[in-house]
């Protein structure tokens, strides 16, 4: 009998704190970070790989090196991200907010694994032999944001 194998992380955090200075030269100052934290999960397991058949090169058969209790994972992995932002008056009761938001602040570019799925193996798709690989996306790049807002 195959593992009953939850896809759900075992630990997540996010934490994110900022600072708005009071008074002084860096008043209404705001300096933030953050950081998005997701476990090691398991995402499935080798059970369903294949080989080619020795005997006959156009089929596949069960693996033998592999089974139900050979897991696929997606090792633990973080996401940062840092805020700075300043607030003045502009006229009367209008302030002007500037802010600016640095995603993916360390620039992570290797793919984050949110499933499994058989694909052909070393990617011969004339070959009959499947292997589970891991499923996921590349993470947007370090991506700067500026925003400007008017409250009046």
């Amino acid at each position: 009998n195959a593992p009953i194998v939850s896809t759900a992380y075992k630990y997540t955090a996010n934490i994110y704190t900022d600072y708005r200075f009071s008074e002084g030269r860096l008043k209404n100052l705001r300096i933030g970070g953050g950081v998005q934290f997701r476990s090691k999960i398991q995402l499935g397991n080798r059970g369903s790989d294949t080989i080619v058949n020795p005997a006959n090169p156009l089929t596949a058969i069960d693996d033998p090196t592999v089974d139900a209790n050979t897991p696929v994972y997606m090792e633990a992995w973080h996401m940062a991200t840092a805020t700075i932002g300043y607030e003045m008056k502009v006229w009367h009761d209008m302030r002007l907010s500037l802010n600016l938001n640095v995603s993916n602040l360390l620039d992570r570019k290797d793919q984050i694994y949110n499933a499994a799925g058989l694909r052909p193996k070393n990617g011969d798709i004339a070959s009959p032999a499947r292997v589970m690989s891991m499923v996921g996306y590349y993470p947007d790049p370090r991506t700067f944001r500026l925003t400007a807002r008017l409250n009046f």
